[in-house]
């Protein structure tokens, strides 16, 4: 059994050193890559393609540090999600709307501040079990008479639990 030697670094690079950022994208990753392109450093052609990598990775950094949303919301394009939320929030004022044309938008940043405002609170550990009542002295039964029917009778029984009326009767 024949064990291989580790793979070794050949030192040699593509490019000039790219900023910290863009060091992802860098051409040698592998050493499989790195020794097929061994040579071309080396030649006029190696100076140009340096150049070319280095100024296609500045322009694919750069296109990617674009923002992914428009500067404008509206109710058809908001991070709220419904055309209604966007619409009951702007009325409330909850961030600043204008009218653009019939349309009403808002900064797509005074929109998303709006959202990280919203904070809800919440139990570390919710409790399963439903809320109890709280506990209350049992009641000794009172004594009643029969339902009073008309008004008058239920007007009289009033009277008498108040103890207004003399009781019996």
């Amino acid at each position: 059994m024949s064990m291989k030697p580790p793979p070794q670094n050949t030192g040699v690079t593509l490019a000039r050193p790219r900023p910290a950022n863009l060091n992802a994208a860098r051409l040698t990753s592998s050493p499989e890559a790195a020794k097929s392109l061994a040579g071309v450093a080396d030649l006029p052609l190696g100076a140009l393609l340096d150049a070319l990598a280095d100024r296609l990775a500045e322009r694919l950094w750069t296109r990617a540090a674009l923002p992914q949303h428009p500067e404008h919301a509206s109710a058809r394009d908001n991070p709220l999600g419904t055309a209604r939320a966007f619409l009951d929030a702007g009325r409330r004022g909850d961030f600043p709307t204008f009218k653009r044309g019939r349309e009403v938008v808002a900064r797509w940043a005074d929109v998303l501040a709006y959202i990280e405002r919203r904070t809800i609170e919440r139990n570390d550990r919710p409790s399963l079990a439903p809320p109890q009542p709280p506990p209350t002295a049992p009641r000794a039964p009172s004594p009643r008479r029969a339902t009073p029917q008309s008004p008058d009778e239920r007007r009289r029984e009033q009277l008498r639990t108040a103890g207004i009326l003399p009781p019996g009767r």
